[in-house]
């Protein structure tokens, strides 16, 4: 089957992130700890870079008998990119309405928070909050999922398609 690689690798980048992204919730990093889930969350890009380095080296090996090109490796990736975009649109569709469907909420609280200890006037606040839930309906975080991670998707693939193919030529 063609692009089976792509498939089982974006499958399996969706699902690691989003157990991933299920852990921090469970560990409360969504809920009661939102000071850790603020730098915590950006570990969650490790696993792509991981996943698309072994997508890659995969698809030089297996279908492009070891000499795979940058364009190759880069259409590859994005490829893998899309899926990962679908499983993770599906996740958070359920994580915001079912899993943890108070998300927003309890970060506008933690948010408003913060501005307040900066000093920064309530009706100020108020005014950017407003502005911000409008932004961040389910529908608008669900295209900035996708779009965030086909954007993150297709640098990687972009950054580590010369090193796969360099890593071939030097026999490493």
């Amino acid at each position: 089957m063609p692009y089976q690689i792509e498939l089982r690798f974006g499958l399996l980048t969706g699902l690691l992130i989003s157990a991933y992204i299920l852990t921090e919730f469970f560990l409360g990093f969504h809920t009661t700890k939102l000071e850790i889930g603020e730098i915590s969350g950006y570990f969650s890009g490790l696993i792509p870079l991981i996943t698309y380095f072994f997508a890659l080296k995969q698809k030089q090996k297996e279908d492009f008998q070891g000499s795979m090109t940058f364009v190759n490796g880069v259409i590859s990736g994005l490829l893998v990119t899309v899926v990962t975009g679908l499983v993770l649109v599906v996740f958070f569709a359920l994580y915001n309405t079912v899993i943890n469907p108070g998300y927003t909420e309890t970060g506008i609280v933690y948010e408003t928070a913060k501005l307040k200890q900066q000093g920064i006037a309530d009706s100020t606040i108020a005014r950017f909050m407003t502005e911000y839930r409008q932004k961040i309906g389910l529908g608008n975080t669900l295209f900035m999922v996708f779009f965030g991670t086909l954007v993150q998707g297709a640098l990687i693939s972009m950054i580590l398609t010369p090193i796969v193919i360099w890593k071939k030529k030097r026999g490493v």
